[in-house]
């Protein structure tokens, strides 16, 4: 399902009309192959650590690593972002993001947070403790609630 929903993204034709398409491509190392992150059509690039909870507990992580040469590549003409645990056993990540503005790397909860909708619930990241969500009047309102 995911190679259709890439192949038919890629088949949009103009590039421009594929920048305007809100689509974020989230990749964990560990389980996408690097083949298919230099396949994937133009967007902003979420590259995540994997981590050991949930369905990671029971997955066997594929034993390539990426290397800053291959995310580089990846990061042409696009935004990328990394995770915590990605920069932690990455330390280049943070040189990077301070050299190039389209690479970012920040501490949990610094710019970014998370949501779970499924079991509303809100906290500085998805395997850090999180609290219910309640109601709340804008995004900042939001990032309050995930750092108290």
């Amino acid at each position: 399902m995911a190679r259709e929903l890439v192949s038919e993204l890629g088949k949009r034709g103009d590039p421009d009309e594929l920048r305007r398409v809100d689509v974020i491509w989230h990749v964990v190392e560990g389980i996408t192959p690097s083949r298919i992150v230099r396949e994937l059509p133009y967007g902003p690039l979420l590259i995540l650590g994997y981590k050991r909870m949930g369905r990671g507990k029971t997955f066997q992580p594929l034993s390539e690593k990426w290397d800053e040469k291959s995310v580089k590549e990846w990061g042409l003409a696009r935004y990328v972002a990394f995770d915590t645990v990605f920069v932690k056993e990455h330390e280049w990540t943070k040189r990077l993001a301070a050299e190039n503005p389209y690479y970012w790397a920040g501490d949990d909860g610094e710019f970014t947070i998370a949501v779970d909708l499924v079991e509303n619930r809100v906290g500085r990241a998805s395997y850090l403790p999180m609290k219910p969500l309640r109601d709340f009047r804008d995004a900042r309102d939001l990032m309050e609630l995930a750092r108290e």
